[in-house]
């Protein structure tokens, strides 16, 4: 079987993404990578109606600071006008601080014999999202080893595309010039020098077929 690297730059650049992903196996093969299988994840049953209760929650800007049955209660403790520990970090001062503006945030939380009850099942949710989030991570570093024994291909196909590209811009480019100048392939080809290289201009000739005088005719 061929390889990419067994394509003239012509054939590599005429590819689409299907066709270069056809050759991702052989390259592989010649860099001694084998491609991950893709990671085979536990099935994860969410938890789902664990009993809450109706809890109001004392806040201060994102931080929640107390937990309250009722609204009574959390209103009751903002009146009180509590103060929180700061450290003053320029001294490393412990200092009493206002707690300032408090807003009460209505929460439905599982209660500690809620919570009880349903620990196992919830632990084991747990897990096995723990267990798939490194079978992924440990796919993802395999995937990167498949990406850097490719790369070079990937990179020499967009250098092709772009050759490519380049030559199709000579040709609308010409086209143009040879209309401008009444036909006269000679004048035509010496306002093309001022656009594109030698180089450009003779691949845009083998690859797509242009009739395209050579420097040697005009000199």
């Amino acid at each position: 079987m061929n390889t990419y690297w067994d394509l003239t730059e012509q054939e590599r650049a005429a590819l689409n993404r299907d066709q270069i992903d056809g050759y991702v196996g052989m390259e592989l093969m010649h860099k001694g990578v084998v491609a991950p299988k893709p990671p085979d994840l536990e099935p994860v049953h969410e938890v789902k109606d664990v009993p809450t209760c109706r809890f109001y929650s004392v806040r201060h800007g994102y931080r929640t600071h107390e937990l309250f049955h009722t609204l009574e209660q959390a209103e009751a403790f903002i009146a009180l006008n509590p103060f929180e520990l700061e450290t003053d970090y320029g001294t490393d001062a412990k200092i009493a601080k206002p707690m300032g503006e408090l807003a009460i945030e209505p929460m439905d939380l599982p209660n500690p014999e809620n919570f009880a009850a349903f620990m196992i099942q919830l632990k084991a949710v747990k897990d096995a999202k723990g267990r798939n989030s490194k079978a992924l991570e440990s796919h993802k570093k395999s995937m990167q080893a498949v990406q850097d024994a490719t790369r070079e291909m990937f990179e020499d196909w967009e250098r092709c595309a772009g050759l490519l590209h380049d030559a199709n811009r000579v040709k609308l480019v010409w086209s143009e010039y040879l209309a401008n100048c009444n036909g006269d392939a000679a004048v035509a080809r010496r306002f093309l020098d001022k656009v594109f290289d030698a180089e450009q201009i003779t691949r845009a000739a083998e690859w797509l077929g242009l009739e395209v005088p050579t420097a040697e005719v005009l000199a």
